[in-house]
């Protein structure tokens, strides 16, 4: 409370959590890449606590990093129209797995107004 009452600015107003930090997500990734490593995912799994693990964490560390990249600006996600993506990319050798970009560099001002998270965070 004594953090949160000294708190100024456009942070002391703020209705929803702060946003996760990039060194965040990297302990969260290294964590889930320790206790289930990519290699693993090469062979089948034998038995149901490995098929429970390697669902839990082959879904983390697909998902984390794109939900982060999309929720970082929630405000800027919200916006976003058919122009912002790019479809239909391929990975690299040797999966060539599909994915695609999400580009918010074009956005009006969103780089000026640091603080500013809305017209859903006014009272």
């Amino acid at each position: 409370m004594k953090t949160r009452a000294a708190t100024k600015g456009a942070a002391a107003t703020r209705k929803h959590a702060e946003a996760m930090a990039l060194e965040d997500l990297q302990k969260i990734m290294d964590w889930s890449e320790g206790r289930c490593p990519n290699e693993l995912f090469d062979n089948a799994p034998s038995n149901p606590e490995s098929v429970a693990l390697m669902n839990l964490h082959g879904l983390m560390q697909v998902l984390y990093p794109s939900l982060f990249m999309l929720m970082l600006r929630v405000f800027e996600g919200l916006s976003l129209q058919y122009g912002d993506l790019t479809m239909g990319l391929k990975g690299p050798m040797p999966y060539h797995f599909p994915y695609f970009k999400v580009q918010i560099e074009e956005h009006k001002n969103w780089q000026k107004q640091a603080g500013y998270n809305g017209p859903h965070t006014s009272v």
